[in-house]
């Protein structure tokens, strides 16, 4: 979590230039919208860095990659949520990333997948 000094930061702080979303999530209100609930943020290179001097200045060079998978998820097993509860969302505490750990799931009738009683309602958007 960040005080956004990002000096600070072990690695410092990158600024997106933008952000991708599927139209579907824009255009359609919940819960139709769930299963095209994720974005995509872009970072260049050369100039969205700030912080330390040492790290490398591309994010994909000075950060541990991630693995993403978009195949169906195993239910039933212990899954990972990250994010940003908007009812938490506050300007004197923008950065109260929040996660649990829960057994995945199926919400049909919302066309996707829950961590419930997570305590990440509210629009909990942003973890990977």
């Amino acid at each position: 979590m960040s005080d956004v000094d990002c000096t600070n930061d072990l690695l410092g702080c990158w600024t997106p230039s933008f952000a991708v979303i599927d139209s579907d999530w824009a255009s359609k209100s919940w819960p139709k919208n769930i299963p095209h609930d994720y974005g995509f943020l872009v970072v260049d290179d050369v100039g969205s860095h700030q912080g330390p001097k040492h790290v490398d200045e591309a994010l994909d060079n000075a950060v541990e990659t991630l693995d993403v998978s978009f195949d169906a998820p195993n239910l039933g097993n212990a899954g990972y949520a990250l994010g940003y509860p908007g009812d938490r969302d506050r300007s004197t505490n923008p950065s109260d990333l929040r996660y649990c750990l829960q057994v995945l799931e199926e919400r049909s009738n919302y066309g996707g997948y829950v961590l419930d009683g997570c305590g990440l309602m509210a629009g909990a958007s942003g973890g990977p």
